[in-house]
């Protein structure tokens, strides 16, 4: 009778297990992103990990278990799958969303000051500003909210979407009467 001692676990083979991506906040235009894939169990051999935009099925990544996006685009918004693979098959993919954002920013010529003589019966104010998400106008009149409740004052504001994934807000304040007054724009 012979005995057969094996010293070490042998090594079997078997697909990985589910995967995983830690959420993330939403990141700005221009900065950078990373996701990352964990499986609840890796198989063996260890695996390589495939990355995906959904939206598109575009392939972005065969290797690691992070994908990297340096500078971000408003295009990045969307969602990212991860599939964990090796020999023996593929394991549970998942998906996370992305959400890019843009910080507002003033849109067309501007002065950051003027003052204004008018001895008409009223005058336009406009501000465009484009964002995401959607951004908020609020006019101010000596430091304080603009009260648009009475007859001096109308505000209209409109929102238009612009590549997708961006807004475009036009604010317009009708001021009614004579007007002298001192504008400087400053953006929070």
């Amino acid at each position: 009778m012979h005995r057969v001692y094996f010293p070490n676990f042998a090594d079997i083979a078997n697909s990985p297990g589910s995967s995983n991506i830690a959420p993330v906040s939403p990141v700005f235009v221009g900065n950078s992103l990373t996701l990352t894939c964990s499986v609840s169990d890796p198989g063996y051999p260890a695996p390589t990990y495939e990355w995906r935009k959904v939206e598109t099925n575009q392939l972005l990544a065969t290797e690691t278990s992070r994908l990297i996006i340096n500078g971000v685009t408003l295009q990045d918004n969307g969602n990212y799958s991860c599939t964990p693979k090796n020999m023996m098959g593929r394991g549970g993919s998942s998906t996370v969303p992305v959400v890019v954002n843009e910080k507002p920013t003033y849109v067309g010529v501007h002065k950051d000051k003027d003052t204004i003589y008018n001895n008409r019966t009223g005058y336009w104010l406009q501000c465009k500003v484009r964002g995401r998400p959607e951004p908020l106008i609020q006019w101010y009149k000596n430091g304080k909210p603009l009260d648009t409740s009475g007859k001096l004052y109308r505000l209209t504001t409109t929102v238009l979407p612009v590549d997708t994934f961006s807004f475009l807000v036009t604010s317009q304040v009708y001021l009614q009467g004579n007007i002298i007054m001192h504008i400087e724009v400053i953006f929070l």
